[in-house]
């Protein structure tokens, strides 16, 4: 996760919605050992309560972070680090690899697949077997 507005300010001036930017809106609070803090961050664009599908159980949810990247994506590092997680995260190789499993329905033999379970939830039951970081 990255550091993504979590909180806007609006208020009405004149009848009309004016949105107020302030840089303390920003967090990302993924390493706190509060499970209710540790919601407060993103992709950098989209911030992580906005992106919980209402249609989904959040145990059968897997959380990816920047960390993920393998030893020689350094050019999608790098990318992430100067426009953000949002936009070069469908290149991250273990998310390619984890979706060729579960459309497979293969076992992870070489244990290149992983993931994080949403911050709160006791018990993780991802859609495929998956080692927890």
């Amino acid at each position: 996760m990255t550091t993504t507005r979590v909180r806007l300010e609006v208020k009405k001036v004149a009848g009309k919605p004016q949105f107020r930017l302030h840089s303390l809106d920003r967090e990302n609070q993924w390493d706190s050992a509060d499970p209710a803090e540790r919601r407060m961050t993103g992709d950098g664009t989209v911030p992580f309560e906005g992106a919980l599908p209402p249609f989904l159980p959040e145990d059968h949810l897997v959380c990816v972070t920047p960390d993920d990247y393998g030893y020689w994506e350094l050019q999608d590092k790098t990318l992430t680090k100067l426009a953000g997680f949002h936009g070069i995260l469908p290149n991250m190789n273990m998310l390619h690899r984890m979706i060729a499993r579960f459309l497979a329905e293969t076992p992870d033999t070489y244990g290149n697949t992983w993931g994080r379970r949403v911050p709160g939830v006791a018990t993780w039951s991802p859609p495929l077997k998956l080692r927890e970081k």
